[in-house]
């Protein structure tokens, strides 16, 4: 099934756009892959495997919420593999975590309505279907 999907958007799409870690983010004209899909609209991928592309095959290529699951010395690797199939002059954007929002969660203060949005969001997603 990855391979088909994923032969299908290379394909079908002139300029290649690869959203990793999509997870339920499907972005529209994008290849989404994760380690878990949620749909049928996200390939599965898992970084740590070889990468199952070309050298130079995407245009653009996107992460958030990602690279901060691995190791340092992981995240470098990581990165030279995913330069590796970025065309010349593409783009690639990665987004991790704000670390001072995330330190703020661990404070005895009263929290934001941003952070108990995340919070509840955390224990909805993460953490209610393991307990219950």
């Amino acid at each position: 099934m990855r391979s088909k999907s994923i032969q299908s958007y290379l394909r079908s799409h002139h300029v290649k756009k690869l959203h990793l870690g999509a997870g339920f983010n499907v972005l529209a004209g994008w290849l989404n892959t994760d380690v878990n899909p949620e749909s049928d609209n996200i390939a599965y991928l898992d970084i740590t495997d070889p990468l199952p592309f070309q050298d130079g095959k995407f245009d653009y290529i996107f992460s958030e919420h990602l690279l901060e699951h691995v190791s340092y010395e992981e995240g470098i690797y990581h990165l030279a593999r995913f330069h590796r199939i970025l065309r010349k002059n593409g783009k690639i954007r990665i987004a991790t975590p704000d670390l001072q929002f995330l330190i703020g969660l661990y404070t005895y203060e009263e929290k934001t309505e941003e952070q108990q949005h995340y919070i509840r969001w955390t224990v909805d997603k993460c953490f209610y279907n393991t307990f219950f």
